[in-house]
């Protein structure tokens, strides 16, 4: 591998991982918010969408997704994927919207809201495209 190709992954890593982390910290040094939610939003990625639906995707699509043979099938599978994977991960988000805030009496804020999708959106840069 080229000196090249090393920096440019060591660059990459550095951005994927850093960049999130430091618009978190921004945010949370600028309105306060408490990093619970940081971790709530780790917390719902990292069941909703490493736990449950990966590994179930992975499964159907090896089943059901390698069977599929015409380019129009192929296109109506990504879209039901696609579908199935916003509806898990909203529905994740929704359920910590619902049961996470109002057990530690958190309200329902823009700031609160951004501090947990940041957590959401760190873990998910940081795990699938920087892991």
């Amino acid at each position: 591998m080229s000196s090249a190709t090393i920096i440019a992954f060591i660059v990459s890593l550095v951005i994927q991982v850093g960049f999130p982390l430091a618009v978190t910290l921004r945010f949370r040094k600028r309105f306060h918010t408490p990093w619970k939610l940081y971790g709530y939003g780790i917390l719902v990625f990292g069941i909703f969408q490493i736990v449950s639906w990966l590994p179930i995707n992975v499964y159907l699509d090896t089943t059901i997704g390698d069977k599929i043979t015409s380019a129009t099938g192929a296109f109506l599978w990504l879209l039901a994927t696609a579908f199935v994977t916003s509806l898990t991960e909203e529905g994740g988000r929704w359920l910590g919207y619902r049961f996470l805030f109002p057990r530690h009496k958190y309200a329902l804020t823009w700031e609160n809201g951004m501090m947990y999708g940041l957590g959401h959106a760190s873990m998910e840069t940081m795990f699938l495209i920087a892991g």
